[in-house]
């Protein structure tokens, strides 16, 4: 089992999500060639993927977007410009 993560602090991810624009949201993806899996966040509308972790086993990945989320929802209630979409 091997991940990979960007070691963001709050300002960081705040500014990350700051250039997305659109509905943001956190997704896990499955990299078809490699088999690892991708925590990310997401603008559909724009077409935009932001990586902010990857895996090579889903279960690390299930708990990466787990710690993720967390950060998000405790930014967003910080934040009123912060809004979320669960993971997909």
């Amino acid at each position: 089992m091997n991940s990979t993560y960007l070691h963001l602090t709050d300002e960081e991810l705040l500014a990350r999500l700051g250039r997305l624009s659109g509905d943001v949201s956190l997704v896990r993806a499955q990299n078809r060639e490699t088999g690892e899996f991708c925590i990310g966040l997401c603008d559909q509308a724009a077409g935009t993927f932001m990586p902010l972790s990857t895996h090579t086993d889903e279960e690390a990945a299930v708990r990466a977007g787990s710690e993720f989320a967390a950060r998000l929802e405790r930014l967003a209630e910080e934040q009123s410009d912060v809004r979320l979409r669960y993971l997909q």
